[in-house]
């Protein structure tokens, strides 16, 4: 049983991976840009929202990478003969304190983008906001993230 508590923490643990850089180019891909397209901004407001999220990405860039440091003790812990139940209680805690970091300086963001927003992209923001929260990563438009386009079917794995 406690095997399968740890396995679904590892599971949710990589499920909220956030990679460091995007390989794929375009007008979608830029920092706010899906969400921009949604809202159809102005030019003005997409250079805007771009640089507010381009300035709280490089803000967290050592949150990250601390992210990243404490899946791997976490990892490690988990290929070890005995878990130290403890000791991954304590690396979990640490990650979830770096989670709510992240979810707070998502929501900075969004405050800030709220003042470069006319009162209907407001409107349709909070629409929006209440099946997805404030600051989701979640699929703003297509393509968002280079992975499927919004309502694609993602295919099959590849043997």
């Amino acid at each position: 049983m406690t095997n399968f508590i740890y396995a679904g923490i590892i599971g949710a643990i990589t499920a909220f991976a956030v990679p460091t850089a995007s390989a794929h180019a375009g007008e979608h891909h830029k920092r706010g840009g899906g969400m921009c397209k949604m809202l159809e901004c102005t030019e003005t407001q997409q250079a805007a929202v771009t640089k507010i999220k381009q300035e709280q990405r490089a803000e967290m860039e050592e949150t990250r990478k601390d992210m990243a440091e404490l899946r791997g003790k976490l990892a490690a812990e988990f290929a070890k003969p005995k878990l130290d139940s403890a000791k991954v209680d304590q690396i979990q805690g640490q990650i979830n304190a770096l989670h709510a970091d992240m979810a707070n300086a998502r929501l900075d963001a969004m405050k800030e983008i709220h003042t470069v927003l006319t009162p209907a992209q407001r409107t349709k923001l909070a629409e929006k906001m209440k099946t997805h929260g404030p600051g989701h990563r979640g699929k703003w438009g297509p393509g968002h993230r280079g992975k499927h386009k919004q309502g694609a079917p993602k295919s099959a794995p590849s043997n």
